[in-house]
């Protein structure tokens, strides 16, 4: 196993996640065009409504979010890092744990590789692994605290997310 500093494994983080983000920003639009009958033979009901919005989502919103998002990453590793307390730093990075998930389910049920799934399995699960395990192994994390900050973020981040949707949508019309 590769030993790095502690600093360096924390800042990582923010590096990881926008190269992961890069994959995802420049595939994915064209990707949805091309492969939206796949995804709409594959997927029923309610579903498929949601795969039909997510191929109309301009390039824009998706670097908007990603920067937005990489902005609040790295304010939280900061943080983190100056004041030595990780338990939100902790779930953002099992949320992105979980997301990679997401990437890989996609490329199993749809039989095809997705965007996002080439940094989700070379960079992304290793690095939470060695991450994760580090921190537990050297942290003094709270249980209880995770998970309160755990359900906020499953709280807050959908609705954040629809309204940048439907501002910049509707900027554009």
């Amino acid at each position: 196993m590769i030993n790095i500093s502690e600093n360096t494994l924390f800042w990582l983080f923010p590096i990881i996640f926008m190269i992961h983000r890069f994959e995802d920003l420049i595939i994915m639009p064209e990707y949805s065009k091309n492969r939206f009958d796949d995804f709409i033979f594959k997927t029923t009901g309610d579903k498929m409504k949601r795969i039909r919005s997510l191929s109309l989502v301009p390039k824009s919103l998706y670097i908007t979010v990603a920067a937005i998002e990489f902005i609040f990453i790295s304010v939280i590793t900061l943080i983190s890092t100056e004041t030595g307390k990780f338990n939100f730093f902790t779930v953002i990075n099992i949320l992105l744990f979980i997301h990679v998930y997401i990437h890989i389910s996609m490329s199993v049920g749809l039989k095809k590789l997705t965007p996002g799934f080439i940094t989700a399995v070379v960079l992304i699960i290793p690095y939470e692994l060695k991450l994760l395990w580090y921190m537990l192994r050297n942290m003094d994390l709270q249980g209880k605290t995770i998970l309160l900050y755990l359900c906020v973020i499953l709280i807050i981040y959908p609705p954040v997310y629809n309204i940048l949707y439907i501002w910049k949508y509707g900027k554009s019309k």
